[in-house]
C-alpha cells in the first residue's frame, strides 16, 4: 500500500496486482481489507477479481469507505488480448492462471467518491489511453 504524504493520509490505493484476489468469495481477504480501511480511517481503491451474475470473471477495482464497507466497483472495459482474453480464431492457445483469457469487460463507467473528489478508475492498459481518460469525467457525468 501507498500512503499519499500530502494528503495526510487521507487516501490509499493499491496497485493492480499479478494475484488475483477475491474480495466476494475469500472472507478472510474481505475482513483484512474492511478492517485496514477502517483502522486506517482512509478510503481504499484495489484491484481484484469479480464474477457477471453467470459467473464470468471480471479485473474489478474495489472502493472501500473509511468505515470499511463497499461502496463501489468498477469492472475494466477494455482487456488485453491474450492476457484477459483470447480473441477469436485463437482458442487453441495455452492459459497461463485459471481466469486469463476468460475476463469479460465491464459495461459501465464508474465515479467512487472520497473525500468530495469524484475518482474516476481505470485498469492496466485503460491509462495509456488519452482518448479514455480525457473523456472520463463526461462519460462518469452522463452514467451518474
Amino acid at each position: 500500500m501507498r500512503w499519499t504524504r500530502a494528503s495526510r493520509r487521507r487516501n490509499c490505493s493499491v496497485a493492480e496486482a499479478p494475484a488475483p484476489f477475491y474480495y466476494y468469495e475469500d472472507a478472510q481477504f474481505r475482513d483484512q481489507m474492511n478492517t485496514t480501511a477502517r483502522l486506517a480511517g482512509v478510503p481504499i481503491i484495489f484491484g481484484g477479481v469479480a464474477r457477471t451474475p453467470e459467473g464470468r470473471p471480471l479485473n474489478s477495482a474495489f472502493f472501500l469507505t473509511t468505515d470499511g464497507h463497499l461502496a463501489g466497483r468498477y469492472d475494466k472495459r477494455f482487456l488485453v488480448p491474450f492476457g484477459e482474453f483470447v480473441p477469436p480464431l485463437f482458442e487453441w492457445v495455452n492459459k497461463v492462471s485459471q481466469e486469463a483469457g476468460d475476463f469479460v469487460p465491464g459495461t459501465r463507467v464508474v465515479t467512487f467518491i472520497a473525500g468530495g473528489h469524484a475518482i474516476g478508475p481505470f485498469i492496466c492498459y485503460e491509462a495509456p489511453s488519452r482518448t479514455w481518460c480525457a473523456r472520463w469525467p463526461a462519460r462518469a457525468l452522463k452514467s451518474s
